[in-house]
């Protein structure tokens, strides 16, 4: 009779751990820290720090910050899209390590944005700018065309090197308003080399010149896209241009095939995150401008930068 008993006692257990299945398989999304890798840069892992300290309250658990920086951004990106496709592992990083190398050396990474990596909406643009010294004759950007218009050339324009977005944003510069100028790739910064008389333009993110436009000491002419704070200094498309130049963004991704009880966690949790007026407040003190964008219209975003970066390639034979 106890052996009965015994026996009958094991097969319930086990009869009811096939129905419950483990504690931890039971439980909602997500049940454990979510990890958030940043593949480098300082701007991205303070703004991402902004982000998931707030993220982490709307998810009800902690969203640690990864570090891994490398192979210009590469290296995280590759972690995150050869990762574990359960939503505890996902990115934040600019479009560069995204479409760069795709474009240009794709035999050097592993992965393919499109279908290893998800946005999941929201993100931090990155403004870019033309700028040239305060002390300089230019006051605006049709002054500066028509410079370069009458002299071909002459004007010297710095961006931090080729296959950059500032050199993207130069050719599309020089392609909408049909002026000539002479690029200088500067590695280490093209702000320095302006500011000590060696070029007369740059073309570089606006938290680069900030603090000397603050100063006084650089001019803005152009803006990658209207900025509140600069309501005098047009984008291209405000000078009557088809394109404006191109700008940076910082996203959130997850790898292509996390469950969709996850997906429908995260995506919503980040919209409110982003929305958040201290959050876009402190984001925007880093002269970013903090956004809520949908992921079919960031992946289409993506798509069409990436579009406009392969012409330019293409017209610059610069594939490889």
């Amino acid at each position: 009779m106890k052996r009965f008993i015994l026996m009958t006692a094991v097969l319930l257990s086990v009869f009811g751990l096939c129905l419950g299945g483990s504690p931890a398989s039971a439980q909602p999304f997500p049940n454990r820290p979510v990890n958030v890798v940043v593949p480098g840069a300082r701007m991205l892992d303070t703004s991402c720090r902004i982000f998931t300290e707030e993220w982490g309250k709307n998810l009800g658990t902690q969203c640690i910050v990864l570090n891994k920086p490398g192979a210009s951004l590469t290296l995280g990106t590759d972690f995150v899209a050869r990762g574990k496709k359960d939503g505890y592992t996902l990115l934040y990083t600019a479009t560069a390590p995204l479409l760069i190398p795709k474009i240009f050396k794709p035999k050097t990474i592993s992965y393919n944005w499109e279908k290893d990596l998800d946005p999941l909406g929201g993100r931090a643009l990155f403004p870019f700018t033309l700028v040239v010294q305060e002390t300089s004759p230019w006051k605006t950007f049709g002054e500066f065309i028509d410079q370069a218009k009458k002299r071909p050339g002459e004007l010297r324009i710095g961006t931090p090197g080729v296959e950059t977005v500032s050199n993207f944003d130069l050719e599309i510069i020089q392609s909408q308003t049909g002026a000539q100028f002479t690029h200088v790739p500067i590695q280490d910064g093209p702000a320095i080399s302006l500011l000590g008389g060696h070029i007369e333009g740059a073309i570089i993110p606006i938290t680069e010149v900030i603090a000397h436009v603050e100063a006084k000491k650089l001019r803005i002419l152009l803006f990658s896209n209207p900025m509140p704070d600069f309501p005098k200094v047009p984008t291209l498309r405000g000078r009557v241009y088809k394109q404006d130049i191109l700008l940076t963004w910082f996203v959130f991704y997850a790898p292509s095939g996390i469950p969709e009880e996850a997906r429908k966690v995260l995506v919503p949790t980040l919209k409110k995150t982003v929305e958040t007026p201290e959050v876009k407040s402190r984001i925007e003190k880093l002269s970013f401008i903090c956004e809520y964008i949908n992921p079919v219209d960031m992946k289409k975003e993506i798509l069409d930068e990436y579009q406009t970066i392969s012409a330019i390639a293409d017209r610059l034979g610069l594939r490889k």
